[in-house]
């Protein structure tokens, strides 16, 4: 998982970030919905303030 660069503006008025999830050989699922989530998982706990909201 590699978070790209959003733009200059982007990154000057907003919070957004892009992240790119590369899976590099074929999974079967659950495996494969077990990486996505874990990326998703990740992004949130980033995006939580000191009161628990994102």
């Amino acid at each position: 998982m590699t978070k790209t660069w959003e733009g200059l503006a982007r990154t000057l008025f907003t919070t957004a970030d892009n992240y790119v999830v590369q899976i590099h050989r074929p999974l079967t699922d659950p495996l494969r919905s077990l990486v996505v989530a874990s990326a998703l998982t990740i992004d949130t706990a980033l995006k939580q303030d000191s009161r628990g909201l994102g």
